[in-house]
């Protein structure tokens, strides 16, 4: 019996411990940087399509990001962005959350890889628009 009780104190010590907020409690941290657009790729009606393999950068310091050349959903130019933890469709709705990147307006789910050296982003305004970025080497 005291074998099982501490099977079940470990089991919900896990559960607790694996929040899925944890890996996004610094995501400014693990952002700044400079990141090059390596595709953009768009899935619509059973087909996908590569928009953009410009190699552009993103430069994300603080509140703004850097976009050096044009992309399929932004303008170079300056932005503000923020991320945030909420439902990508519906903000009101407390689950079920994600990773939310908003750049001047547009959203994206986002994902920093484990190795912490690419971020794939996703946007749903047509169709499924795939950002595929790398951070850049120094």
């Amino acid at each position: 019996m005291k074998k099982n009780f501490s099977l079940l104190l470990i089991f919900c010590f896990t559960l607790i411990s694996c929040n899925p907020d944890d890996d996004f409690k610094n995501p400014e941290k693990q952002i700044k940087g400079t990141w090059v657009l390596k595709q953009v790729v768009q899935q619509k009606n059973n087909a996908t399509v590569v928009l953009d393999r410009s190699n552009t950068e993103f430069t994300f310091d603080g509140a703004t990001v850097s976009i050096k050349k044009d992309t399929p959903l932004h303008a170079l130019g300056y932005y503000n962005y923020s991320l945030l933890l909420e439902n990508y469709f519906n903000p009101d709705l407390q689950e079920p959350k994600g990773k939310i990147l908003t750049i001047n307006g547009i959203r994206y789910m986002f994902e920093i890889t484990a190795s912490g050296n690419n971020i794939n982003l996703t946007n749903f305004s047509d169709g499924r628009i795939f950002y595929y970025l790398e951070r850049k080497a120094n």
